[in-house]
C-alpha cells in the first residue's frame, strides 16, 4: 500500500493479513513507490498487487493510469481515488496480463471482492 496516511496503510496491511496474504510492504511517498517498483535486481520480478492512493501521483502532476500501464512490474493495481464519486469498483483494463481498478476508498468489501480476481 502506498499512501501518505499511515492509518490507511496499516488498515490495508491488516486486512490483507486477515485474508491470508502475508507478503506485504508499505510506502508513504512517490519516491518510495519508485524504489519498490523500478529498482530490482531482476527485471522479471512483479508485484501481484499494488494498492496506491491517487494523491501520490497528483502531487507529482502525473496521471496514475499512465504510471500503471507503463510499468511491466505491476501485475494488478488498485487505485484509491477520493475524487471518485462512488465506491463502485471501476475497471480500467481488459488485458490478461494486467488489471487496473479504481475505487473511492479501499475498504474490506473492496479487498474481498478483488482478491479472488488476482492470480497469486
Amino acid at each position: 500500500m502506498v499512501d501518505q496516511d499511515i492509518e490507511q496503510r496499516r488498515f490495508v496491511e491488516r486486512s490483507l493479513t486477515a485474508l491470508g496474504y502475508y507478503r506485504t510492504t508499505t510506502a508513504s511517498c512517490f519516491e518510495e513507490l519508485i524504489a519498490l517498483t523500478h529498482y530490482s535486481p531482476s527485471l522479471a520480478e512483479r508485484f501481484d498487487l499494488l494498492i496506491v492512493s491517487a494523491s501520490i501521483f497528483t502531487k507529482r502532476n502525473m496521471y496514475w493510469f499512465d504510471f500503471c500501464l507503463g510499468n511491466a512490474r505491476l501485475k494488478h493495481v488498485l487505485v484509491s481515488d477520493s475524487d471518485k464519486r462512488s465506491n463502485e469498483i471501476e475497471r480500467f483494463t481488459d488485458r490478461s496480463d494486467q488489471h487496473v481498478w479504481r475505487v473511492q476508498d479501499v475498504n474490506t468489501h473492496v479487498l474481498r471482492t478483488l482478491i479472488p480476481c488476482i492470480d497469486f
